[in-house]
């Protein structure tokens, strides 16, 4: 095996196309440069579950202490190839030895702890569905566990964007644009400040400001006799702007996290695309893409009424609705639904 045969790439509609090494991990390793690997997972056989009639498999150690022990050995070889802001998820699961449970997972952990890892997180894989077991002395397992490392030394710049993949809060400017509620039906919605008075600070709606697809601010009349014009939703949400660079070499795209991991891992600026140095002088700085002001720009209308009525809902609850007819004891236990149709809608 030639390092070039595994460096040999295709392009294909402007995509790389990354060609897939088959072997045993402790044979290929010395292939691979150093500083090389962004994320390592895998499940490797577990002690004693498989037989693969292999001379060098593993899993079939003598003792579970052996078998953590090659385990943690094919990490230390992985470990110089490994970048500082890579990160590693170790799929174990449990096994029983003389109706003894052993905690392969946690000596494996703990091992690798000894050899300069550093645990983030154990990871429970819940099996819904899991294989019974035919011993009546015991309950069923029915999960797994995913043991999550990183280097100790890159504990301040592993890759954790955890942003990308988190759920998005729902906020009352999200059910809106779902809803395709106009602003006319906002004026008049009860306002509560839940930080003055333990929310004894009350108002309603009486101005809107809005554009052709998005609803901007409010216009609170609080009940102390003050006007307060409010952003609409939660006004974090889209601050800060993510800003996009391009190369002043060859134009490509770059990120915030391709300027953090190339500095992490080779200490300076490496283009993603054509590789070159950057950041030597003023000239071969990455150049910011600012949103340009006019794009997507908007007329923003306004609409007040002085004299608008509270109202509790914006949206219709029917009548005849089982948790209008709920006691309230009831309700405060019920559902979110529920509680709405007793306390009304609010901003």
């Amino acid at each position: 095996m030639q390092i070039e045969e595994i460096f040999k790439f295709n392009k294909m509609d402007n995509m790389w196309v990354p060609k897939l090494i088959l072997g045993d991990v402790r044979k290929v390793l010395p292939y691979l440069p150093d500083n090389f690997i962004d994320c390592v997972i895998t499940s490797p056989p577990y002690w004693m579950q498989r037989d693969y009639k292999h001379p060098d498999q593993i899993g079939r150690e003598e003792t579970p202490e052996e078998y953590v022990k090659t385990i943690a050995d094919i990490f230390e070889l992985i470990r110089p190839k490994l970048k500082r802001t890579s990160t590693i998820f170790l799929n174990i699961g449990y096994k029983y030895l003389h109706e003894h449970l052993l905690l392969i997972p946690e000596m494996i952990a703990l091992e690798m702890e000894r050899r300069r890892f550093i645990l983030r997180n154990k990871i429970i894989w819940w099996k819904p569905n899991a294989m019974p077991t035919p011993t009546r002395n015991r309950l069923n397992n029915v999960y797994e566990s995913v043991l999550f490392f990183i280097r100790d030394d890159g504990k301040e710049v592993y890759y954790f964007n955890l942003e990308e993949v988190s759920p998005k809060s729902r906020t009352l400017d999200h059910y809106a644009d779902l809803l395709s509620i106009a602003p006319q039906e906002l004026l008049g919605v009860r306002a509560i400040d839940p930080i003055s008075g333990r929310e004894t600070k009350e108002g309603k709606v009486i101005g809107v400001r809005y554009t052709q697809t998005k609803i901007l601010e409010v216009l609170i009349q609080w009940n102390d006799g003050t006007q307060e014009w409010l952003p609409f939703g939660d006004p974090l949400k889209n601050y800060p702007e993510k800003i996009s660079f391009s190369c002043p070499k060859c134009g490509a795209p770059m990120n915030e996290w391709d300027i953090r991991l190339s500095l992490a891992n080779l200490g300076k600026m490496i283009c993603p695309e054509c590789e070159s140095l950057l950041c030597l002088d003023p000239e071969t700085f990455p150049i910011p893409l600012l949103p340009s002001p006019h794009k997507d720009a908007q007329e923003i209308k306004e609409i007040i009424d002085l004299t608008v009525k509270t109202k509790k809902y914006i949206t219709k609850i029917p009548r005849n609705s089982k948790f209008i007819k709920a006691g309230l004891d009831e309700i405060l236990m019920a559902s979110p639904a529920g509680r709405v149709a007793v306390q009304g809608e609010y901003i």
